[in-house]
């Protein structure tokens, strides 16, 4: 019985060419879920972003319009930060950027409850607190500017998508 050294050889070449083949596959894998999370991440930021800058500009400061005001309470609200679902999916991005968005996420949280407090107690609605609320709402275009702005400072593809979403608010 002869042992077929070529056989061994070609089989050994097959499998190793196959393994770099499953290898580079994964690695472009990685690099698209990484890539559609970072476009995802960046888009739910932006709308953030957009959505305060109306939340804000359109808070009547003018009591007299009630469903008006209540009105645009209502839509004030922002809801749930989807991207914060899986943090562990987001290690892409670095802790401080981590941290700000969990921030944004809590703050955001607290927005919406001070909304729902201001709208179930009509009676506490004044002035005052209609200027704190627009204060509020500024503090997160600024919160979510800050990690648009590192996000496009480290994916400079990015940077047009945010232009194009500024050039359209009021």
């Amino acid at each position: 019985m002869n042992f077929n050294w070529y056989a061994l050889f070609g089989a050994v070449v097959v499998a190793a060419a196959a393994a770099i083949f499953a290898y580079y596959r994964y690695i472009q894998e990685q690099k698209h879920q990484r890539d559609t999370l970072l476009n995802s991440l960046f888009a739910e930021i932006a709308n953030i972003y957009e959505h305060y800058t109306y939340a804000a500009h359109e808070i009547p400061l003018d009591m007299d319009d009630q469903f008006e005001l209540f009105k645009r309470l209502r839509w004030s609200a922002y809801g749930n930060v989807n991207s914060t679902g899986d943090l562990g999916k987001l290690g892409f991005l670095s802790a401080s950027n981590i941290k700000a968005l969990i921030q944004l996420t809590l703050l955001i949280r607290n927005d919406d409850l001070l909304l729902d407090q201001l709208q179930k107690n009509k009676e506490d609605i004044n002035q005052e607190r209609l200027e704190y609320l627009r204060e509020r709402f500024k503090m997160r275009i600024r919160n979510s500017e800050n990690i648009i702005t590192d996000l496009v400072n480290q994916h400079p593809k990015l940077k047009p998508v945010f232009e194009e979403v500024k050039r359209h608010l009021p």
